[in-house]
């Protein structure tokens, strides 16, 4: 593993550092997502630690921020206490976890470990569909995106790219390949089972997050209606090709 953690307090990236190096761990510690942009170009990382006890009161920018600049799984870390109402949203900008300091660099790597796996297996189970059933599915096309399921590209009609989590990205196709019709949470947990800890909650989480992100660049005011009683419809018409 390849990491990088991003924490101003010195203490705690010498304590995580030690640990971590027992464990044959490559960490990359800074103390600012300045810093953390000018030395890990050219590296290639695996997950990041984002600390926010000093940050702005606009945390949730920062966290989306280091989600586009570097695309991988985030854990966020916080000094203070927050309400349940802050982790969600954390969560519900892209981050995959979220812990309160202090915390043990044992615990943290145990974190860590989780959801790279999670990653490593959605990762795999995608590239089988596709070298399997899904040859014919190459390319899918709703609304003015096109998804290219062998590279996991979201390219909007004029370029933009949406940048998706792994679990973001198994509840699209979950949707891309039952569109216009009614899925329930139960439905959709099957679908998306590469993720162990999939919960009627975590649907509800990941629909909002989808739906945000592309009425961010879309001009449909909504692609996923929920309907209540029944689940979630993905209200778009879908082609495939597979070319």
């Amino acid at each position: 593993m390849k990491l990088l953690l991003i924490d101003e307090d010195l203490d705690i990236r010498q304590q995580v550092a030690k640990h971590f190096a027992d464990y044959d761990v490559d960490l990359v510690a800074v103390a600012d997502t300045a810093t953390a942009r000018r030395v890990s170009s050219g590296l290639v990382l695996d997950l990041i630690v984002l600390d926010l006890t000093s940050a702005s009161r606009c945390k949730l920018d920062v966290v989306i921020k280091t989600l586009r600049d570097f695309k991988l799984p985030v854990i966020v870390t916080n000094r203070y206490h927050v309400d349940e109402d802050e982790k969600i949203s954390t969560l519900e900008a892209g981050a995959d976890d979220f812990i309160i300091k202090p915390y043990s660099p044992r615990e943290l790597l145990a974190r860590i470990r989780v959801i790279l796996r999670r990653s490593a297996s959605a990762k795999y189970d995608l590239n089988t569909a596709i070298t399997a059933d899904n040859k014919k599915r190459r390319y899918s096309y709703f609304g003015e995106w096109k998804l290219d399921r062998l590279r996991r590209r979201v390219i909007g009609s004029t370029g933009n790219e949406v940048s998706l989590s792994s679990r973001e990205y198994t509840l699209l196709l979950a949707f891309l390949d039952a569109p216009q019709r009614p899925l329930s949470r139960e439905t959709l947990i099957q679908w998306t089972r590469v993720h162990e800890d999939v919960s009627d909650r975590s649907i509800d989480v990941t629909v909002l997050r989808l739906r945000r992100k592309f009425q961010l660049f879309s001009s449909s005011t909504n692609v996923i209606k929920t309907e209540w009683g029944a689940g979630y419809i993905f209200l778009l018409a879908v082609t495939h090709e597979s070319r």
